[in-house]
């Protein structure tokens, strides 16, 4: 496993949707931010294979 970083930008670009949805897919407990900085914007970062793992899960759930 990698140590590789991404923020919200990125992973909502791997996950076909918008930096929102990535917002309520971490308050739903579907994606677990590896830092989340204090502040107004509160910024997070993912590890790029749970991102690609969450990508691969919904595009099964999708085709079902």
């Amino acid at each position: 496993m990698t140590s590789d970083l991404i923020p919200t930008r990125v992973a909502a670009e791997i996950l076909g949707c918008s930096v929102s949805t990535v917002s309520r897919l971490v308050a739903a407990g579907k994606l677990e931010p590896a830092i989340r900085i204090d502040g107004l914007r509160g910024a997070m970062f993912f590890p790029r294979d749970a991102v690609h793992a969450l990508a691969d899960s919904l595009a099964q759930d999708g085709a079902a």
